[in-house]
């Protein structure tokens, strides 16, 4: 069974949800929200793969650029959103795509 943390981060108690394979320690990232070096830290150990955006509100968004920088994930957000983000991504996702992290595809 994959593992999902959750944790909050900032003044609006944005979640942060991290998918991972226990095994393989291939990871997913959802939403970076405000606290780069909390969110650094819960991803010690793990591989992340991607980092997925929910939507492209600014409070989900403010940890993104560093931790991608520190992960080397791809960042993916949804084609509509893609305006609202503060980096390029390198793939825009249309509804109903899927993502692989080690043995787990959600």
């Amino acid at each position: 069974m994959f593992r999902l943390t959750t944790f909050s981060v900032g003044p609006y108690d944005n979640n942060v949800y991290v998918l991972s394979d226990p095994k393989s320690k291939q990871a997913l990232l959802i939403d970076a929200a405000n606290d780069a070096p909390r969110i650094i830290k819960e991803l010690e150990g793990l591989r992340v793969s991607h980092i997925l955006t929910t939507h492209g509100h600014a409070d989900h968004l403010q940890a993104l650029k560093p931790v991608r920088e520190q992960t080397h994930a791809q960042f993916t957000c949804h084609v509509a959103d893609e305006s609202m983000m503060p980096i390029k991504a390198d793939h825009r996702v249309e509804d109903g795509e899927r993502f692989r992290f080690g043995d787990y595809e959600v």
